[in-house]
């Protein structure tokens, strides 16, 4: 993979939509809900051998941003980027990509959920290098 390619991470939400195991606090990729990490985590897990940990950002509101960060401690901090809004996720993609602008106008990125389950790890990767 490029040295140019980073990892967003859209891991915002409100915590509504699989009410009432999720709430604002503790929405769905923050809640181990298939297996014993959270989807937030194999998430990041799942990017192991694609993208360091200095090329994953993680676009989020700050009430979840703290607990994201001690789920993942290897993405480093200036890697959390606060939604000033939530507004969905074209302002999300357009906030990350205004970010990697300005930190290398080389950079392409490839847009990931924090909340989906992928199964296949080696289809993953032979996708996003192809």
């Amino acid at each position: 993979m490029s040295d140019h390619a980073y990892a967003v991470i859209m891991a915002g939400g409100g915590g509504t939509r699989l009410w009432p195991i999720s709430r604002k606090e503790r929405p769905k990729q923050l809640l181990p809900l298939i297996g014993q990490e959270t989807l937030f985590q194999s998430t990041v897990n799942r990017l192991e051998n694609l993208f360091p940990p200095e090329r994953v950002l993680v676009v989020t509101v700050e009430e979840q941003a703290r607990e994201m960060f001690k789920q993942s401690p290897a993405i480093p901090e200036e890697n959390y980027i606060i939604e000033p809004a939530p507004r969905g996720t074209a302002s999300v993609v357009g906030l990350a990509a205004a970010v990697l602008q300005k930190r290398d106008p080389q950079a392409t990125m490839a847009i990931l959920p924090s909340d989906h389950f992928i199964r296949n790890r080696d289809l993953f990767h032979y996708l996003l290098n192809a």
